[in-house]
Parts: C-alpha cells; sequence; structure tokens
C-alpha cells in the first residue's frame, strides 16, 4: 500500500456503502410494491354507495365514496325506467350480486351497488322502483355501507406501516461482534 492509503480507523468501507445503498434500494422496492397492493385492495374498493334522487331537482346521483376519494353521477329521472337485481358469475366464490337502474334508452343502464344478499338487493331495488313509479314521492336517499371494506382497511394500514418499519430496522440493524459488547471494534482492518 501507498502512504496515506490505509484506511482511516472507523471510516465507512466502499464494500460498507454500497450494503447501505442496497438496503435503502430494497426497503424502498418493499415499500413500493406493499403501497402498490394496499392501493389497488382498498384505495379502488368502495366504502360506500348511495343514490339520492330529488324530483324537484329531476336528478338522481349516484355516489361510491372510497377510502381517498368519491364517484359520482348524475341522472335525469324520467330517463330511468327501473332497478333491477343482476347476478354476475366470478370465476371462484360467490357470484356478484349489483343492482342496476335501468334507462329508458335515453341514456345508459346505472350501476348503484353491490351486495351480499340477494334479499337486501331486492329490497332496496323495490325501494327505487316504488320511488320511480310514483310521480308524487319528492325524494329517495339509499344508501349501502360495506364494512368490511372498513375494517379491512382499518386493520390493513397499520399492519403494512408495522412491516414496513419491521423490515426497515432489520435492513438497518447493525450486528456486533458477541466479542464486541460495547461496539468498540468497529469496522477495523487488522494488520
Amino acid at each position: 500500500m501507498s502512504p496515506g492509503s490505509e484506511p482511516i480507523p472507523g471510516a465507512p468501507t466502499l464494500y460498507c456503502l454500497r450494503m447501505t445503498l442496497l438496503k435503502i434500494l430494497v426497503v424502498l422496492g418493499f415499500a413500493v410494491v406493499i403501497a402498490l397492493l394496499v392501493g389497488l385492495l382498498l384505495f379502488e374498493a368502495p366504502l360506500e354507495y348511495g343514490l339520492d334522487c330529488k324530483r324537484s331537482a329531476g336528478v338522481c346521483t349516484f355516489s361510491q365514496r372510497l377510502l381517498i376519494r368519491s364517484k359520482t353521477g348524475q341522472a335525469r329521472i324520467d330517463s330511468l325506467r327501473q332497478a333491477e337485481v343482476r347476478v354476475g358469475r366470478v370465476r371462484r366464490g360467490s357470484p356478484r350480486i349489483m343492482i342496476w337502474v335501468t334507462s329508458n334508452g335515453a341514456g345508459p343502464d346505472w350501476f348503484f351497488a353491490d351486495y351480499s344478499s340477494r334479499t337486501e338487493a331486492e329490497a332496496d331495488t323495490r325501494k327505487i322502483n316504488s320511488f320511480l313509479q310514483d310521480p308524487s314521492d319528492g325524494r329517495l336517499l339509499v344508501t349501502r355501507s360495506v364494512k368490511g371494506i372498513y375494517w379491512l382497511a382499518w386493520i390493513l394500514i397499520p399492519v403494512v406501516a408495522g412491516l414496513i418499519v419491521a423490515i426497515a430496522a432489520l435492513l438497518f440493524s447493525r450486528k456486533r461482534a458477541r466479542s464486541d459488547l460495547e461496539g468498540k471494534q468497529g469496522n477495523r482492518v487488522r494488520g
């Protein structure tokens, strides 16, 4: 070795700096993947569906409240014909039970909500159809909360945050030699 090129005791080596950078990239990679999964599972899953029809305004507002935003759409009451329960087949698991409000040809059909029970869907369908057939009924307000998504969100978000902290703690912890309980040896090169 040439004079002045000896490693400074306690200074990080190039290998140590590369490993630190690698650890940071691994933690960031895990965080991005986990955040994308949580976003796909939770942020696009509706927490609440709403249908608010006001005869005085002549419109029905269809809304879906998501975890961080809401989706809304409006249809003229006179363009709506009836509500109906539709059952969609999925690849696995139980069938998807939905309420759709059909148009009289003047516009598109409108999706209202997903249901886990056909009897609940049919009860809300009767409410919607009763309003559409009775011009003297001034207002219809139907809401459907999806409590399972609420619970999943409040459980999964802290779990994911804890997982990220645990991964970061494991990757950034320094292991000391058993004989070096006070941390005095460090990264010195013995010669």
